[in-house]
C-alpha cells in the first residue's frame, strides 16, 4: 500500500458500493483518483476499487460520501474528466491477459463513478525499489520482461497505447506474476494512425519520449511505450531515474553511457536493448513487441532498426548501425552469417521452392539430389512431389551433419528429451532442436517455443496435451517453470509457479469465469 494517502479525501471503511461491496482497506489516492481494497459481501471476494476524484476540483460533502464539485467553473471539466475514467474502465474490460488487471464492474454513485478490478497482493516495482534500496538484478528483469511484453502485445493489438509505462505501474504479486496498471493515461489508435483523440495527454519526465512531451499525437504508437519501457528496464537496473531525451540526445558517445551509465555486469544484449528502445527517434525503436522477442530470442547483440527518412535520424546514433565503426566483434561475424543466409535463401528459392537453409558452404547439387531422391520415395515418382511436400528432405540428415553451421528445418523426425517428435525450427550441427520451433510428439502433445540442446527452456512458450489442456508461460530445463495452466474440460486454469517437476508450486486455481477457487 502507498504510503502517500490523503484519507480525509476517501470514504470511511466499512462504507458499502453499490450494495455490493464493502471498503476495507485503502491502497492509493492521486490526483484524479483514490483506490480502495473492498470484499464482495455476497461472495467474500476480494478486489480494487478506483474512484473518480479530481484534487482541487472535488470535495466530500459533510456525510462523508457524496463527491460535488467545488465551483461551477469547474464542471466542465469534471465531467469531461469523468467521461475519460469511465472509458478507460471499458477499454481495460476488453483487453484479457494474465498481465492487465481485469475489469469486472462500472458503476456512478455519490456523485462519482467507480470500477471494479482484480486485486494484486504484492508491491509494484518502484516501491520494491524503494523497500530494498538497490537496483534489481537482470535475471530477476529478465523474469519480469516478458510479461510486460505480453501485457503490451494485447494493449497494442487492440489499438491501446498505455503512455504511462513505469516501475510504479508494473505490480507483482507474491507469486512472481507481474501485471500492468493504471490505464488512465492510454489512448486509442485512430483508424489514421495517431491518437484519436485532441487532448493533451500526461507524462512522467524521464519515461516519456519526445513525441510524448511534445504532444505530437499524430506520431505516438507502439514505439511510444517502447520508449517508457527502456526507461523502466534502465531504473529497476541502476535504481537511477532515467535522462530526459535531450540529455540522450547530448551524449555523443556510441553507447550513450555518459547519459545512460550502466554496471558493468549487465550483458551487452541488455544493454543494447536498452539503447534500442531508447532511441530517441521513434522510427529507430522497435516497431512491435514481436521485434523485441525476436530480438531476446536471437543470438545477436545488435539491433536492427527500419529504414526510414534520413530527417528522422538526424543527430542521433544508431544502435548497431552497420556502418558504425564500434562493432563488437560478435556483430561482424554475425552479420557475415546474415550475409551467408539471405544469399543461400535466394538460391534454394529456385530450386524447386525448397525451404532448407543451409548457412555454410553446401553444394546446391545436393541438395536437388535430395529433393529428388526424397519426393521419389515418399510418393513414387519424383514429378508428384509438390515443394511444400518436398520439406520432407529434413527427414534424413545425414548427409549435412558436417555443415558448420545451425540449419532451418520443417517436419523433421528426431527424438528429443522428451520424446520422438516432428520438428520445425532451427537445429544444431549435430541434429538436435537448439533454437526456436515447434515439436509435434507421437504421442500428440504439441510444443512451440525455444529450445535448447534437445530441452524446452524458454521465458514464453505454448504447450499442449493430447487431451486439450493447455499451458502458457515460461519453461525451464523441460518442465513448466511460471505460467498459465488450462483444463480443456472445464476451463478452470491456474496461474502461479511450478516446481522442478512442473508440478503447481505457489499459485491460484480459477473457474472459468475468473472466480478464485483454491490459493496454492
Amino acid at each position: 500500500m502507498s504510503s502517500n494517502i490523503n484519507k480525509s479525501s476517501m470514504l470511511r471503511i466499512g462504507s458499502v458500493l453499490h450494495g455490493t461491496y464493502r471498503i476495507d482497506g485503502y491502497l492509493s489516492s492521486g490526483g484524479f483518483g483514490n483506490t480502495y481494497i473492498a470484499t464482495n459481501i455476497q461472495f467474500e471476494e476480494v478486489f480494487a476499487i478506483k474512484e473518480f476524484f479530481m484534487r482541487g476540483v472535488t470535495e466530500r460533502d459533510s456525510n462523508n460520501t457524496t463527491v460535488s464539485v467545488s465551483n461551477n467553473e469547474n464542471k466542465d471539466t469534471f465531467s469531461s474528466q469523468l467521461e475519460k475514467f469511465k472509458k478507460e474502465a471499458r477499454r481495460l474490460r476488453k483487453l484479457h491477459s494474465t498481465h492487465i488487471v481485469h475489469v469486472h464492474d462500472l458503476f456512478e454513485e455519490n456523485g462519482t463513478a467507480y470500477y471494479v478490478m482484480d486485486y494484486v497482493d504484492g508491491e509494484n516495482l518502484n516501491e520494491h525499489l524503494k523497500k530494498t534500496g538497490q537496483p534489481m538484478t537482470e535475471e530477476e528483469i529478465l523474469n519480469i520482461l516478458p510479461q510486460i511484453l505480453d501485457a503490451l502485445n494485447t494493449a497494442h493489438s487492440a489499438g491501446i497505447w498505455h503512455l504511462d509505462l513505469k516501475p510504479a505501474n508494473i505490480m507483482v504479486d507474491k507469486v512472481g506474476v507481474a501485471k500492468l496498471i493504471d490505464f488512465g493515461a492510454s489512448k486509442q489508435q485512430s483508424s489514421k494512425g495517431g491518437a484519436t483523440t485532441t487532448t493533451a495527454v500526461s507524462y512522467t519526465n524521464g519515461y516519456a519520449p519526445r513525441e510524448q512531451m511534445e504532444q505530437n499525437l499524430d506520431k505516438f504508437g507502439p514505439w511510444t511505450d517502447f520508449y517508457a519501457l527502456g526507461a523502466t528496464l534502465y531504473t529497476l537496473l541502476t535504481n537511477k531515474k532515467p535522462p530526459l531525451p535531450s540529455d540522450i540526445d547530448d551524449d555523443g558517445t556510441p553507447d550513450k553511457h555518459l547519459a545512460l551509465p550502466m554496471p558493468s555486469e549487465i550483458s551487452t544484449k541488455t544493454k543494447k536493448l536498452i539503447l534500442w528502445l531508447m532511441s530517441t527517434s521513434r522510427m529507430k525503436r522497435p516497431q512491435s513487441v514481436a521485434d523485441i522477442e525476436e530480438y531476446l530470442a536471437s543470438n545477436k547483440i545488435y539491433v536492427k532498426l527500419p529504414s526510414s527518412n534520413e530527417e528522422e535520424y538526424e543527430g542521433e546514433t544508431i544502435v548497431g548501425d552497420k556502418n558504425t565503426s564500434s562493432k563488437d566483434e560478435d556483430d561482424v561475424q554475425d552479420e557475415s552469417k546474415d550475409s551467408q543466409k539471405t544469399k543461400l535463401k535466394e538460391r534454394a528459392n529456385g530450386i524447386a521452392k525448397t525451404i532448407l537453409y543451409i548457412i555454410g558452404g553446401f553444394a546446391i547439387g545436393t541438395i536437388i539430389f535430395l529433393v529428388f531422391m526424397t519426393g521419389y520415395n515418399h510418393f513414387g515418382k519424383a514429378s508428384s512431389t509438390s515443394a511444400k511436400d518436398s520439406i520432407a528432405i529434413a527427414d534424413s540428415l545425414d548427409s549435412v551433419k558436417h555443415a558448420n553451421e545451425p540449419i532451418q528445418v520443417q517436419k523433421f523426425k528426431c527424438k528429443v528429451s522428451q520424446g520422438s517428435c516432428e520438428y520445425t525450427g532451427i537445429l544444431s550441427k549435430d541434429s538436435i532442436p537448439n533454437g526456436q520451433g515447434e515439436a509435434w510428439f507421437t504421442d500428440g502433445r504439441y510444443y512451440k517455443g525455444n529450445f535448447d540442446n534437445g530441452k524446452m527452456v524458454d521465458q514464453k512458450a505454448y504447450f499442449r496435451y493430447p487431451n486439450g489442456d493447455t499451458y502458457e508461460g515460461s519453461f525451464a530445463n523441460d518442465h513448466f517453470s511460471q505460467g498459465k495452466y488450462t483444463i480443456a474440460e472445464d476451463k478452470s486454469y491456474f496461474v502461479g509457479t511450478y516446481d522442478s517437476q512442473g508440478q503447481p508450486l505457489k499459485g491460484t486455481w480459477y473457474a472459468n469465469n475468473g472466480e478464485v477457487i483454491e490459493n496454492v
